[in-house]
């Protein structure tokens, strides 16, 4: 099967929803490197037979998802790293790596971040928005969990 591949980062996360949705177990490994890791929430899924079995059973559950608010991706060279804002309030982050055909590929993926608690240079989910910049906030910003 011809799949159509991505062309920008933020382009895997569309792919990833049409895939899962069409119950393409295949079109979804493809989105991942061969040695990909996959944070599953029960463990991580390393490699595509590990994604194979995780793909098979999520789309067997017939959970529908979703694309959320996606921030741009911040590429380094041949690494992007994306981030969503799922719309249950749930954050998504993943590396991809330019591929030789010049797609994008995911190597890896964490599909929820814990964002509630408020650590030293985190910015708290209360303050992100689609027009702010988590660069302008800084450790200072955050509240300490360190002693003196």
């Amino acid at each position: 099967m011809d799949r159509t591949r991505a062309h920008e980062p933020n382009q895997l996360l569309q792919l990833l929803v049409e895939r899962v949705a069409d119950g393409d177990v295949e079109g979804l490994v493809a989105l991942f490197e061969d040695d990909a890791a996959l944070d599953t929430g029960g463990g991580v899924a390393r490699g595509a037979a590990a994604l194979r079995e995780f793909w098979d059973s999520f789309v067997a559950s017939g959970v529908a998802v979703e694309v959320g608010a996606q921030s741009p991706p911040l590429i380094a060279g041949e690494l992007a790293l994306t981030s969503t804002v799922m719309p249950d309030g749930g954050v998504t982050v993943e590396i991809a790596r330019r591929q030789s055909d010049g797609s994008w590929r995911w190597v890896v993926d964490q599909p929820s971040l814990n964002v509630t608690s408020r650590s030293a240079g985190a910015v708290a989910p209360d303050r992100l928005s689609a027009d702010a910049d988590p660069r302008d906030h800084t450790a200072d910003d955050a509240e300490s969990s360190t002693d003196d």
